[in-house]
């Protein structure tokens, strides 16, 4: 296979994971796990601030360091072109697809 043939069929395969498969908004997940640590937290229900919002607002650089660390740390995510999808969505994916191919 060529270095053409081998690029394109690489986008081929990077667009039809797009199609079939839903980005995850990763910035929502790490905000989610960060407000449900600290859900029992008095001071924070008192004034109904939630701790995603509260760090973000005193610490805006940690908050995006963290986002970063977070995201790395997700094993349950694939990246593909900037944006993250489900491992196991793209894991259906490509079996769907040699499926297909091997039933040619």
């Amino acid at each position: 296979m060529s270095v053409e043939a081998n690029i394109t069929f690489h986008d081929s395969i990077r667009a039809i994971i797009k199609d079939r498969c839903k980005p995850v908004d990763v910035d929502a997940r790490f905000r989610e796990m960060l407000d449900d640590s600290w859900a029992e937290n008095d001071f924070l229900r008192q004034f109904h601030l939630t701790a995603s919002t509260v760090i973000e607002e005193c610490d805006p650089t940690m908050f995006r360091q963290e986002l970063l660390n977070f995201t790395d740390s997700c094993d349950d995510l694939i990246e593909i072109d900037e944006e993250y999808y489900d491992r196991e969505d793209v894991e259906a994916v490509k079996a769907d697809l040699i499926q297909d191919i091997e039933s040619i």
